[in-house]
């Protein structure tokens, strides 16, 4: 009798793994993480190791950038559908005696090109720095890797790559509680560490008489919902824009009707604020 008891909780708690495993797969934008050796005198010597040097460099930055900002899926592999790529290049930089050498930040949003003016480059090698690991792949790909963890470990160069991520769409469909006065996105505050102070930014294109107008709304107050496998994230307004509306800051009556119009919805981060919990049914506990 045992025996079943112990066989029948075993079995409960796989199905209620399952559950909350399907409930949970909210997917997440992914993102291009590419390294690129560029800079002649090294391309030319690591020769066939050069590819190999330039994945190691790539997982580990992808590695890196999700322990700080997991809310997308930083991914070494070139995904074909990625939403986004960040790539890092190793330049010469013209400088005498030797040419300086530095890491060179570039980005591509939903295939446009993006500023990066706010990713100054990372230093490498000084005009007279003459020991190089030119020859060296596996210690190339070393000091890269320790400079890029330092640059991360920097708060104010995380706000500065945190610029990038706000460019970057997590869904693109919105819901609207007009009861509750709630905003609903499906997204998961869990599995995207997001804390609930965090406020996100949804934008939408509303066709009108021929014109497309923007308008924008912020949500705060973030909460995760479940329901069956569905699993959604809810705020409320507290800031509304719209070109033929008063602004305001919070609910307007208007948002009802301007998102069930034929329209085009966008969700973005506003200020992202990691957690390390997770969440059940809008409650944060520990892991």
């Amino acid at each position: 009798m045992t025996s079943m008891l112990a066989r029948l909780r075993n079995l409960f708690n796989m199905i209620l793994v399952v559950t909350c495993a399907s409930a949970s797969a909210v997917a997440a934008p992914q993102v291009s993480v590419r390294f690129v050796v560029a800079a002649p005198t090294f391309a030319q010597n690591l020769g066939a190791v050069k590819s190999q040097v330039e994945r190691d460099v790539a997982t580990a930055l992808a590695s890196d950038v999700t322990a700080y900002f997991p809310v997308v899926l930083w991914d070494a592999s070139a995904p074909a559908q990625a939403a986004a790529e960040l790539r890092l290049t190793l330049t010469e930089i013209p400088a005498s005696p030797l040419p300086a050498i530095s890491l060179v930040w570039s980005a591509i949003v939903g295939g446009q090109a993006v500023s990066t003016a706010d990713l100054p480059p990372i230093a490498l090698y000084g005009s007279f720095d003459l020991e190089r690991a030119t020859h060296d792949p596996a210690n190339l790909a070393s000091i890269i890797q320790q400079k890029l963890a330092a640059w991360l470990q920097n708060q104010d160069d995380r706000e500065r790559l945190k610029g990038l991520l706000k460019l970057i769409p997590l869904a693109h469909s919105v819901e609207v509680d007009s009861q509750a006065e709630h905003i609903l996105v499906p997204l998961s505050l869990a599995q995207s560490k997001m804390d609930s102070s965090s406020i996100l930014l949804v934008t939408f294109d509303v066709s009108n008489a021929g014109n497309t107008l923007r308008g924008k709304l912020k949500m705060s107050g973030l909460l995760e919902t479940r329901s069956g496998v569905t699993v959604r994230t809810c705020g409320t307004v507290n800031a509304f824009e719209y070109p033929q509306a008063l602004g305001s800051n919070g609910w307007s009556p208007l948002i009802p009707q301007l998102l069930a119009a034929p329209s085009v919805a966008s969700v973005f981060i506003d200020e992202y604020v990691r957690s390390d919990f997770d969440t059940v049914n809008g409650n944060f506990v520990n892991p």
